[in-house]
């Protein structure tokens, strides 16, 4: 049952988790005999993790990683305030589309004007919490459900609509249909309290069903790629003023146009004048000499 407070899903809580869920089910204890259990993977609570949930949206794990990782290395310190003020060109130019930006910025106009309280948020429970996040702009069900589970450690939070998790819940059950919605939800209730166990899991199996990883929100690697470099350029100001650069401009223009008139030009030579053809009488112009 969900507590109140923060729960951090350590790795003793999730081998207890996992324990329970093998006296549930028996498909989970043979796969977990085979594969064995999933490694634990946590986030700070607060704007940066939340962020990155909304960055990932509907992309897969590689391609979310590579723009967090842009993100991370263009706004330093990432605060809310210096992710505001980056230049809009430069998180494009980042690989964020104009939805996934309008999204994110609002995250973080949220987090400044007190729409999301990142400070009280671990004292509620799990439906509130979700209930609070999903009337920011661009965060539906499954990014609040994943704060819930990687953030703040909640063990019964149930991603439904992670395609990754239907994936795997198919294969473990041997279902002839990938299971969504309603489906998806009922199969998981039989699991409770320990569904956020059970999605831990679940993307264990699919990353040895693919040998992909699936997990949603991967840590940010500390050395960004060399792309962010391009990113960087364009985030920085202008070394010289659009005023001065100008001027530069006009006297490069200045001292084209005084060279010109300073070089003498070369007379071209004038064109012979050819000889006179002799004109019969009667005839209208000479006849060309044949050859």
């Amino acid at each position: 049952m969900t507590s109140a407070t923060r729960l951090i899903l350590d790795p003793a809580l999730l081998s207890r988790g996992l324990d329970a869920l093998c006296k549930l089910d028996r498909d989970v204890a043979k796969a977990r005999a085979r594969i064995g259990d999933p490694g634990l993977r946590t986030r700070d609570p607060g704007f940066v993790t939340l962020l990155d949930v909304i960055l990932g949206q509907q992309l897969s794990t590689a391609s979310a990683a590579a723009i967090r990782a842009r993100i991370h290395a263009l706004v330093q310190p990432l605060t809310p305030e210096a992710y505001l003020a980056a230049p809009v060109e430069a998180l494009v130019k980042a690989g964020l589309s104009r939805q996934k930006l309008a999204y994110s910025r609002d995250l973080a106009a949220a987090a400044l004007d007190g729409r999301v309280d990142f400070s009280n948020l671990h004292a509620r429970d799990d439906e509130h919490i979700i209930e609070h996040l999903v009337q920011i702009k661009g965060i539906g069900s499954w990014t609040a459900e994943i704060y819930c589970l990687f953030s703040l450690g909640r063990p019964d939070v149930w991603p439904a609509e992670d395609l990754a998790l239907q994936v795997a819940l198919q294969h473990l059950k041997g279902l002839d249909e990938r299971p969504r919605g309603k489906v998806m939800r009922a199969l998981g209730d039989a699991w409770k309290p320990w569904r956020g166990v059970g999605a831990y899991f679940l993307w264990h199996v699919y990353h040895h069903l693919t040998k992909r990883v699936a997990v949603p929100i991967e840590p940010v690697p500390r050395t960004a790629p060399a792309v962010d470099k391009q990113a960087k350029r364009l985030a920085r100001p202008p070394k010289r003023s659009l005023k001065r650069g100008a001027k530069a401009v006009g006297k490069r223009v200045a001292k084209k146009a005084a060279a010109k008139k300073t070089t003498p030009t070369k007379a071209r030579p004038r064109a012979k004048p050819s000889a006179a053809r002799k004109v019969k009488p009667g005839q209208r112009s000479a006849p060309r000499a044949r050859p």
